[in-house]
């Protein structure tokens, strides 16, 4: 009996289901092709993901079968589960595999083997290990499960959380495993892991930046900076337009460092606009006048599909040539720094703007002396230097009310009110806001979709999630018509937290879901802080503790990275709330004092919208710390 008992556990698990990088189901290498529905699919991962926790089929009818009645739900789903018991257990005793009641359906754990679990643990027992050796080996083990994001293709609620923090554990285990193969003197492994990772994300930083960093240990700086041209020439395709500073940092530091290396010319990407490159370039070399007039008109151009390096460097290209007329140098400075501050890099934008400001302000060209220094108090503000950016912002209204013109007023203005929105100057903010909206009613409707989207943002930090609402959806018509995908992501990201605010929690869902696939597909890095923050937040009010901590933890990040400090406090707020629910009182005051010395750091106060959450927090870490 007991050899019989032996024997049974070391017999493989019956099924193998994989869901990393697609959806597989086979037993004893015989793959089950074909489903009777996408429904019956998506209920076999979701149960095998989950397994062995249970759940109600009441859950499983409201995730999959929404748009139907209650008694076809309930049939659908009977129907669904016959199937998977008879595929499962074709080989099996009857209810050995599916495990389902009246209320209750799981799969047996014992009978399955998951990518997603051998992943898992391969992650959990390295960081548990104390062998370096061991560590290296189990995290290389977890990146070779993960054969791209969970379940491409389907798109139930639950999945998005999953993925992102799936994908958050594979990048961490790339860089334990870099790190480890680089202690032990194997570079060229260490490489070769940066490179295979870009495979699964193309288009992470972090990973050009290690590829970079190693080529220089291993003593060729050249293929360092041919690699960041190679980056850089991604960066260029449409679908991608967002970068931190500090790769470009980097690659100045190789370049200074070994000054006799000499970049590669980057050459234009083939794309939809490759003939629009090679004509750019051919009339700089040969009619560098005219080049520098067809850059300015393919700026806006630029601006609106978020080619910010592309525009950063055809500008930077024509501030070599010697002879540009002042004008002309303080318009493609200015829209370089602009172009600079969108991509993060916030240094050298402000070299753009002084010297801009320098050239604007010896013509006594007070429009484009306004234009520059509302520039530079946007770069103060996403650095959260309220002050400075208060006062830049002062300076350039004065003089736009001097030249009164409406379509700059009506900028400063917005920009203005969204700092006192900031810092909890509701009612000034909103005077101002309203004032913008009249004077953009005659200009762009970028200004007008511009100033609807402050006056949501002032409302919903002033606790008024309904009038949010109306703004928010106000701004989304004019930014979809204008099809601005990054305003509309940040919309739908507002639209969003309105929802929440007011316990719509699968409407906040859907439009936090919404907004993060825009900005994944655009990749807008800096922009998902804002949206995992807000979307964590849904996650925790419907008490999904293990995404929402997965997602604080990468929004926080995020924010560490761009240097957005308030998106970080409202992140360690988050977690102080999650930690609470989990009684791990000192965490959650540890958060909230971190929380609490940024925003009197940057003089932002909790808002209205959570304020009483927040004294409720803090009151009870009080009470049992």
């Amino acid at each position: 009996m007991s050899t019989n008992t032996a024997n049974q556990k070391a017999l493989p698990p019956l099924w193998r289901i994989d869901m990393l990088g697609g959806f597989r189901v086979s037993s004893r290498n015989q793959p089950v092709d074909r489903f009777p529905t996408r429904a019956t699919e998506g209920l076999l991962a979701y149960l095998a993901f989950h397994a062995p926790h249970p759940a109600s089929r009441e859950q499983l009818i409201e995730m999959l079968w929404t748009d139907v009645s209650p008694e076809s739900g309930r049939h659908n789903l009977s129907m669904a589960l016959s199937f998977l018991r008879k595929v499962l257990e074709q080989e099996a005793k009857p209810g050995s595999v599916l495990l389902a009641d009246r209320s209750n359906a799981r799969l047996n754990p014992d009978a399955l083997q998951t990518d997603v679990h051998l992943f898992l643990e391969a992650i959990k027992n390295a960081e548990k290990s104390g062998d370096n050796q061991e560590k290296r080996v189990l995290y290389e083990r977890a990146c070779e499960l993960y054969q791209g994001e969970l379940l491409p293709g389907f798109y139930q609620d639950w999945i998005l959380p999953q993925q992102l923090r799936l994908e958050d554990l594979y990048t961490r285990a790339v860089h334990h495993t870099i790190q480890l193969l680089e202690q032990a003197g194997e570079l060229e492994r260490a490489l070769q892991t940066a490179q295979q990772t870009l495979e699964r994300v193309p288009l992470y930083e972090p990973i050009h930046i290690e590829i970079m960093r190693l080529y220089v240990q291993m003593q060729n700086p050249a293929q360092a900076l041919r690699h960041y041209e190679v980056y850089k020439n991604h960066l260029q395709t449409p679908d991608y337009a967002g970068s931190s500073s500090a790769i470009h940092e980097l690659a100045a530091q190789i370049r200074q460092q070994s000054p006799t290396v000499s970049a590669p010319v980057s050459m234009p990407v083939p794309s939809d606009g490759s003939d629009m490159e090679a004509a750019l370039d051919w009339t700089f070399q040969h009619a560098p006048e005219r080049a520098l007039l067809l850059v300015m008109a393919l700026t806006p151009f630029w601006e609106r599909k978020g080619d910010w390096q592309r525009g950063e460097m055809w500008l930077s290209r024509m501030l070599t040539q010697p002879e540009l007329e002042d004008s002309a140098r303080s318009s493609l400075l200015t829209q370089a720094g602009r172009f600079a501050w969108r991509l993060g890099a916030y240094h050298q934008a402000n070299q753009f703007f002084e010297s801009a400001l320098e050239i604007c302000k010896s013509m006594k060209d007070h429009p484009c002396v306004a234009s520059v220094l509302h520039s530079m108090g946007l770069v103060a503000h996403y650095q959260c230097h309220y002050p400075r950016a208060t006062t830049l912002y002062q300076q350039s209204l004065k003089l736009w009310r001097e030249t009164k013109e409406p379509r700059g007023i009506a900028h400063v203005l917005t920009s203005l009110a969204h700092v006192l929105s900031v810092r909890g100057q509701y009612g000034q903010a909103d005077k101002l806001l309203q004032e913008a909206l009249s004077r953009s009613l005659t200009t762009a409707p970028e200004a007008r979709a511009l100033a609807f989207s402050n006056l949501a943002f002032n409302s919903i930090l002033c606790g008024d999630p309904a009038l949010s609402k109306q703004y928010d959806e106000q701004c989304l018509a004019i930014r979809r018509e204008l099809n601005d995908q990054r305003g509309i992501a940040a919309t739908l990201c507002g639209l969003g937290w309105s929802a929440l605010a007011m316990k719509d929690l699968e409407q906040s869902e859907r439009y936090h879901t919404e907004s993060i696939a825009i900005r994944r597909s655009i990749g807008d890095r800096p922009g998902m802080a804002h949206v995992l923050c807000l979307f964590a937040r849904t996650q925790l009010a419907q008490n999904h503790l293990e995404d929402a901590e997965s997602l604080l933890q990468q929004s926080i990040q995020r924010c560490k990275e761009y240097g957005n400090q308030l998106y970080e406090a409202m992140g360690l707020e988050g977690l102080a709330c999650l930690y609470v629910k989990q009684n791990r009182i000192e965490a959650a005051a540890r958060c909230l004092r971190d929380a609490e010395s940024i925003r009197a750091a940057i003089g932002a106060p909790v808002p209205v919208l959570d304020h009483d959450l927040i004294s409720e927090i803090k009151q009870f870490v009080k009470r049992l710390g």
